[in-house]
């Protein structure tokens, strides 16, 4: 499904309530999609800009990481012993690890650019809306890193965690078209973009043969793209990184994130 038409949370209704009916041999099931979202969001007459970071294909080196349950309770309980009243969620702090260790791994111009993330929020719980609205029902929040040059400060867990609580937590329903609005990655920035889809039900599509071996989502064309999801198990997250060759190698050596990961034999990249 193109995301020109839906977002994950979409695409994740779509395919339970598919499911649902074909367990039903057909039969018409109540769970029916909401398509009122253009009402809140009308369509453009413009194409929006190309907001992230564009990479062809062979020059990307995706890795698959995953943290367990105990490791992200580990991250989140550092974060709290520094700021005991801003104890961050789950994705807030495997994103903040991911970013500060993907700054560190950046070779180059990158190297030399302010550090930004984007991470999209979905909108529904916050527009007061079900989930069965369709569409692309979600806005890109945006942080910054701190200054051109990465520093030990910007490089520190609770800095950017705090960075991106405050743009998460600030965003509200009120502003809808400043919501839908994207941002052109600008000059001088290096921009980092993490998607989360660990709170939706993809383990939970059966046809009638059970649920899936296993999900995943393909590279996009994008360097310093991050997905996170839930494991297969359940235990803990599954995250894919997609960066150049040549940032990858340091990435996958960080010693901070091989602290917190459980994949088989470190972190490693799929095309070995």
């Amino acid at each position: 499904m193109s995301h020109k038409l839906a977002d994950g949370a979409s695409y994740a209704e779509f395919l339970n309530a598919w499911a649902e009916t074909a367990r039903a041999r057909g039969v018409p099931q109540a769970r029916r999609p909401k398509f009122d979202a253009a009402t809140l969001f009308p369509p453009r007459d413009v194409a929006p800009e190309i907001e992230f970071m564009p990479a062809a294909q062979s020059m990307l080196a995706p890795a698959r990481l995953l943290f367990r349950v105990r490791q992200l309770e580990t991250l989140r309980g550092a974060a709290y012993a520094r700021e005991p009243h801003a104890r961050p969620t789950r994705v807030e702090a495997v994103i903040t690890l991911l970013w500060r260790c993907a700054m560190r791994a950046a070779v180059g111009e990158a190297r030399k650019r302010r550090p930004e993330v984007a991470v999209p929020v979905n909108l529904r719980g916050r527009l007061r809306l079900t989930e069965d609205y369709f569409g692309n029902v979600f806005a890109n929040v945006y942080a910054s890193g701190g200054g051109g040059r990465v520093g030990a400060e910007e490089h520190e867990q609770g800095f950017l965690e705090g960075r991106l609580r405050e743009a998460i937590r600030g965003l509200n329903g009120e502003a809808r078209e400043e919501l839908r609005t994207a941002v052109a990655v600008a000059e001088g920035v290096e921009r980092y973009l993490f998607t989360s889809w660990c709170r939706f039900p993809f383990y939970e599509t059966d046809f009638g043969w059970g649920g899936p071996a296993w999900v995943a989502l393909p590279p996009y064309g994008m360097k310093n793209w991050f997905a996170l999801m839930n494991a297969r198990d359940g235990d803990g997250f599954e995250v894919w990184a997609f960066l150049t060759e040549a940032e990858m190698e340091g990435f996958a050596k960080d010693p901070e994130l091989l602290a917190f990961t459980s994949s088989p034999n470190g972190i490693y990249s799929v095309r070995k």
